[in-house]
């Protein structure tokens, strides 16, 4: 019996540079940490494909240990990431945004399995990129998305607190639960499968095997309406969001003040106040 994947969520916040955070600016990030591939036949021999399983260690809780930036945010030293910065696409220009660590290269460790082989290791590099950033490069063509409309969602009054994280499955019943609002919002794409191809065998020639690695997003997708591809930012500047295959955003709050009145409005300002703040 295959496992099915396993994943999380971590609310990532503006980072205000002098070791605190603003709470009112965030995104909801959903990560895969145990995600089953299914290898094709082995062309040489016939043998049966086999599922092999990508376990990837995120270390984002204060859980794991304190590690990484204040938020415990790119804490798995062994990989090499890249920080992106989410802008809120109705005030692009605004200092208050999101930095995100977007995993750049992973090595993954296959195990030896047949004909005295010896365990393969698999580099993957990831070509990520946002507001149309020039690190979309050729590499980006092995890649299929679909592009979702993200918006801020109230998780029916539940809350993710700061350096920890929420299993997916609980999340997307708050996400389901929730109240949404657009005043914030994002185009974000969503990973639906990458290739990789192998070098030739060399012990025995054969060519290598393209390995099609899909992320089971489509379920994350039906949670949410079609994004625009095409979507700009006020400036009139593309503003799709791009992460690696391994991380989605869900959820997004960038900034905004409530103000709740007592009953009958009591204690709401007058006009006179209201001109004076």
């Amino acid at each position: 019996m295959v496992t099915p994947r396993k994943a999380h969520v971590k609310r990532v916040f503006h980072d205000n540079g002098d070791g605190t955070i603003d709470e009112d600016t965030w995104i909801d990030v959903l990560r895969v940490d145990l995600l089953p591939v299914a290898f094709e036949a082995d062309a040489h021999d016939g043998a049966i494909g086999q599922i092999v399983y990508l376990q990837v260690k995120w270390l984002d809780d204060v859980l794991d240990g304190q590690a990484g930036d204040v938020q415990n945010e790119n804490s798995n030293l062994a990989r090499d990431t890249e920080q992106l910065r989410i802008r809120n696409p109705d005030d692009p220009d605004s200092d208050t945004d999101v930095k995100l660590y977007l995993i750049r290269t992973l090595n993954v460790f296959r195990e030896g399995i047949r004909r005295g082989t010896a365990g393969q290791k698999i580099y993957l590099r990831f070509a990520n990129g946002i507001f149309g950033d020039a690190q979309q490069d050729t590499e980006s063509t092995t890649r299929l998305v679909t592009p979702i409309k993200v918006v801020n969602n109230d998780l029916d009054g539940n809350d993710i607190q700061q350096g920890h994280t929420v299993d997916w499955d609980a999340y997307q019943q708050w996400l389901q639960n929730g109240t949404q609002d657009d005043s914030s919002h994002l185009d974000v794409e969503v990973t639906d499968l990458w290739r990789k191809k192998f070098q030739a065998d060399e012990i025995n020639g054969v060519e290598g095997q393209v390995i099609v690695w899909a992320p089971a997003n489509k379920q994350v997708e039906a949670l949410f309406a079609a994004g625009d591809e095409d979507a700009v930012d006020i400036n009139g500047n593309r503003c799709v969001v791009r992460t690696d295959p391994l991380q989605t955003i869900v959820n997004v709050q960038m900034g905004g003040l409530a103000v709740i009145f007592g009953p009958q409005d009591a204690d709401a300002p007058t006009p006179d106040q209201l001109a004076a703040i």
